[in-house]
């Protein structure tokens, strides 16, 4: 490889990454916007999950430990 295709390899590479920086982060969010379009049908709708920093503070609280 030459040194422009290995730039451009580093490149394509440290963006598609980027995206991933915060998986936890990203797979909450997935979740929650997945079961906010599923509607059970018939059923009363499912409770709104809270966004991911909310979630964060609520788990801190829970931790044993935790200082509040």
């Amino acid at each position: 490889m030459n040194t422009m295709n290995r730039l451009a390899v580093v490149l394509m590479t440290s963006i598609a990454l980027a995206g991933c920086a915060n998986w936890q982060r990203n797979t909450y969010e997935s979740i929650r916007q997945q079961q906010s379009v599923q509607k059970p049908a018939g059923d009363k709708p499912a409770t709104n999950q809270p966004d991911y920093d909310t979630y964060q503070k609520e788990l801190k609280q829970l931790r044993p430990g935790s200082v509040q």
